[in-house]
């Protein structure tokens, strides 16, 4: 657990085998980069969930490396917030996370009730693909921005120095 925000354990043992060596890597390039210093967290699958992972440390624990995240990007990322702490977890990092999902595919959907009960944090874009030509929905938009019905902030992606949990 991240002080008051409960996560998928599984998840959390991955994440702490090498959170480590990335906040010491984020601090050290943080202290030698200029005031300008911007960061962006991405992943993909359990990647994703590292992400978030991260996001939440950064958040609670690293306020100086926090304030300069721009934006989490996950891609076919796993729940990993205990579904009593949602609420906590997206007022403090919900604004600044953007989940890819394919409206397919399975992994968004885990971990299975059976091992407990999780959820999302932040926007989801859902793609529905590439309509086709002849289909009646071929004017319909191919992605669609969710959360709690509201409508995303404008995003602004620049080039940065990536960095990746994967």
């Amino acid at each position: 657990s991240f002080q008051d925000i409960r996560v998928h354990d599984g998840f959390l043992q991955n994440w702490q085998q090498v959170w480590s060596s990335v906040v010491e890597a984020l601090t050290k390039w943080k202290n030698d980069s200029s005031s300008e210093t911007k960061i962006y967290i991405t992943g993909h699958s359990l990647g994703g969930a590292m992400a978030v992972l991260s996001a939440i440390e950064l958040q609670q624990q690293h306020s100086e490396l926090w304030s300069t995240v721009q934006g989490i990007y996950t891609y076919g990322q796993p729940m990993v917030v205990d579904r009593a702490d949602r609420d906590i977890a997206q007022e403090r990092i919900g604004s600044k996370l953007y989940r890819h999902v394919y409206w397919n595919d399975l992994v968004p959907h885990l971990p299975p009730l059976s091992v407990g009960a999780y959820a999302h944090v932040g926007y989801e874009l859902k793609s529905w693909g590439i309509p086709r030509r002849n289909s009646t929905d071929a004017n319909k938009s191919t992605y669609e921005w969710r959360q709690d019905n509201q409508a995303p902030p404008v995003v602004s992606v620049q080039a940065a120095a990536p960095v990746a949990v994967t």
